[in-house]
């Protein structure tokens, strides 16, 4: 009886640790932040692990009706996962990083390219936070290049010779003139 006692305290225990950690994804989705905890899963890790807890309680308190939900969100996690393989092995995200002169600031610039006849280059930037594990993404920096020549992405956007103004601004030259930047 006493044993029954304590699995369901820590069950209640890591559920609300479950839903505070949940609640800090939805905040930070709604202000334009993503959690970069589990690098290149997104949001894939902490929807298998909610499932994960919820399949745990339908086993420990065995009854039939609990085994809905966990079901019915493996099944939809399972054609996400299967779009995501799908869209990605077409189009995938590149990731560099570029850091302020006295490396305080970080700028995660996030990039793919399509071509067809002439390659168009697809540029998101986003700020690194909180030691690294929140990317906010700056509004209205997103950008798009084509060039009908044959360069890359950081070619395009010469992010090798970035021009800091200061710790938070910068400026980089890319093939359509220059393009600021802003971090706050």
């Amino acid at each position: 009886m006493q044993d029954k006692f304590i699995s369901k305290y820590y069950l209640v225990i890591i559920a609300f640790l479950l839903f505070a950690t949940d609640l800090i994804y939805v905040y930070a989705y709604f202000n334009n932040y993503s959690v970069n905890l589990f690098k290149g899963s997104g949001y894939f890790m902490p929807l298998l692990i909610n499932i994960g807890f919820l399949m745990y309680i339908a086993f420990t308190f065995d009854k039939w009706w609990l085994y809905i939900v966990p079901s019915l969100l493996c099944f939809l996690l399972g054609i996400y996962f299967i779009s995501v393989l799908l869209f990605n092995s077409l189009v995938s995200w590149q990731y560099d990083n570029i850091h302020s002169p006295r490396r305080t600031e970080t700028l995660l610039i996030k990039h793919r390219s399509a071509s067809l006849g002439e390659t168009t280059f697809i540029y998101e930037f986003h700020k690194k936070s909180f030691m690294g594990l929140l990317l906010k993404k700056l509004d209205g920096a997103d950008m798009e290049v084509r060039d009908s020549h044959d360069k890359n992405a950081l070619d395009v956007l010469n992010i090798r010779n970035p021009t800091w103004v200061n710790e938070s601004t910068v400026i980089l030259h890319t093939l359509n003139g220059e393009k600021t930047i802003m971090l706050e």
